[in-house]
């Protein structure tokens, strides 16, 4: 059903609170039925209020992975399991099917080597994505194919209408796939393919680390690119009416039709998810760890004091840089000069942007700290206040990168075969509560010890982005030798 109502005018309509960590995913079972799952490795079934149908409240808690919980996907409801049944992937490697019903795991599929990054459901059966580079088809709870082409991790799987299969993969590529045969791969991005979603007359969107959103007929032919997101795009979503809706780690969830973006929807934190409901409201899932729905449709809005609760809390989350003009700044030039003192900041106008250098002693040059918004943007600052979800969700994002180029690498084989993926994740793991573990140490310095480090925001400073960054893009460039890699690599204690 397509709803005639302005795509434009999107305010918030609820937030449904309950998980303790950035919420990572979202299945729309029905318009009154929709599942979100969250690092906090549950899944939350929400419900329509039967006192306010403005709002959501949580019916099921659904217990089981050990780990991160992603990609969610339904049944739709049959004789046996009247209000379907849901499938959800993990980090823990595994795959579960619950009854919407009663929440009770039905089926447990193990598996996949690393974690599960993508899940479809095709007819009966189930197909999953992972990191482990594989394709797996699952049928009556068993392990009937499994395929392998992509070179990198494989982020997420579709299913179209025509009854082909999709993928992406951090080789930054799609593939369209006819049962175990692949028709045709499809190359433009030049980041991870992260999410994909169908288009009216059997075409299909793809967003990607890259910051882009592409639409691609099934001849693998670029229809249209959508510009407009400054960070990775997470996921995307769309209507038959050719709306479309996509989250970004740059806080943005944006609208957009025929290639122009209607509107942005600022959040607290990455728009981990995004998707559309039948009603034409949009539900976003933030790493913040607060699913939020958002409706144009007149009665549904939130009351006026929600509304006002929630912009003050993203007041509280932008960057402000006091003070800055930028038509004073000086030019890029300026860097031609060295300094005499390590970590010396300096800013510098850069197009419609400020852009903050600081000196290194060690590599003897200025290195990119952080950006400005554009130029009729609010001010911006080199520090914000974050949550440690945050936090995790960043280091996360960042490490995530190095493994991809780490999975290149060792297919080309010019890493050395000791240096593993999962060793890498142990030592970022390690490298994240160190970094916890500092950065409260400056913010709460002679300040109470006894507070909730869960709960307190800290602070994260873009200059904490540099060594990783610098990892990465020595990974990338093809004449690096093995040893230069592992020295890299060494540098930010990911070896």
């Amino acid at each position: 059903m397509v709803m005639d109502f302005d795509f434009s005018k999107y305010n918030l309509r609820c937030e449904l609170r309950g998980h303790d960590g950035d919420v990572r995913g979202i299945c729309v079972c029905n318009d009154e039925t929709i599942a979100t799952s969250s690092r906090d490795r549950t899944i939350r079934v929400w419900s329509v209020d039967p006192f306010d149908e403005r709002v959501y409240t949580s019916s099921k808690t659904l217990l089981g992975h050990t780990n991160l919980v992603g990609p969610l996907a339904c049944f739709p409801p049959n004789e046996e399991y009247p209000q379907g049944r849901l499938v959800s992937g993990s980090m823990d490697t595994s795959i579960f099917v619950w009854n919407l019903v009663n929440g009770e795991n039905i089926q447990t599929l193990k598996g996949h080597a690393m974690e599960v990054t993508g899940v479809t459901v095709d007819n009966e059966d189930i197909v999953s994505a992972s990191v482990d580079q594989t394709l797996k088809r699952w049928r009556e709870g068993k392990l009937v194919e499994c395929w392998k082409t992509h070179r990198s991790p494989v982020q997420t799987v579709l299913k179209l209408p025509s009854g082909e299969l999709v993928s992406g993969s951090c080789d930054m590529s799609l593939k369209l796939w006819n049962g175990e045969k692949v028709l045709r791969t499809f190359t433009g991005h030049t980041g991870t393919v992260r999410g994909l979603a169908v288009f009216p007359e059997n075409q299909i969107l793809s967003a990607s680390h890259d910051g882009l959103l592409r639409l691609w007929n099934h001849q693998g032919e670029v229809c249209l690119v959508m510009r407009g997101h400054t960070s990775r795009v997470y996921s995307v979503d769309a209507r038959a009416s050719g709306h479309i809706v996509s989250g970004s780690e740059d806080r943005l969830a944006k609208i957009w039709k025929d290639g122009a973006c209607l509107q942005s929807l600022e959040h607290p934190g990455f728009v981990w998810d995004a998707k559309f409901l039948e009603s034409g409201d949009i539900v976003t899932a933030c790493s913040d760890g607060v699913v939020r729905i958002w409706t144009a449709r007149d009665g549904m809005i939130a009351d006026q004091s929600e509304i006002d609760a929630f912009y003050g809390k993203i007041s509280q989350h932008r960057i402000t840089l006091w003070g800055m003009n930028l038509d004073e700044l000086p030019e890029v030039d300026s860097l031609s000069l060295p300094c005499l003192a390590d970590g010396e900041e300096k800013t510098i106008k850069e197009g419609n942007n400020g852009v903050t250098y600081a000196w290194s002693m060690l590599k003897q040059r200025w290195g990119k700290k952080f950006r400005t918004a554009d130029l009729d943007a609010a001010d911006l600052e080199p520090i914000v206040e974050v949550s440690p979800a945050e936090i995790d969700a960043k280091v996360d994002s960042m490490l995530a990168i190095c493994g991809e180029y780490l999975q290149l690498v060792q297919q080309e084989k010019t890493l050395p075969p000791e240096i593993q993926l999962t060793e890498v994740e142990k030592a970022c793991n390690e490298k994240k509560q160190r970094l916890r573990r500092e950065i409260a140490t400056v913010l709460f310095a002679g300040k109470d010890q006894n507070r909730n480090e869960e709960k307190t925001p800290l602070r994260w400073s873009k200059s904490m982005e540099i060594d990783l960054e610098d990892v990465v893009i020595s990974l990338a460039k093809k004449d690096k030798k093995p040893f230069q890699i592992q020295n890299m690599l060494k540098k930010v204690d990911l070896i």
